[in-house]
């Protein structure tokens, strides 16, 4: 059941192939994006609290 490597690709098997490409590589921009945005959240946590204890040093 396995395909013919010597068969011809049909233009639908080569399109969905790229949809399913293109579709991954959104799915993978979408998870990069995501972690960029939970990095700088988790940067901004660590700055504010740096703040907090400098602030508690000080006092």
């Amino acid at each position: 059941n396995f395909p013919n490597p010597s068969a011809p690709i049909s233009p639908e098997q080569t399109n969905g192939t790229h949809i399913t490409s293109t579709s991954r590589g959104i799915k993978r921009s979408h998870a990069l994006l995501d972690l960029e945005q939970e990095h700088e959240r988790l940067l901004n946590d660590v700055t504010d609290n740096r703040a907090r204890v400098n602030e508690i040093l000080n006092a």
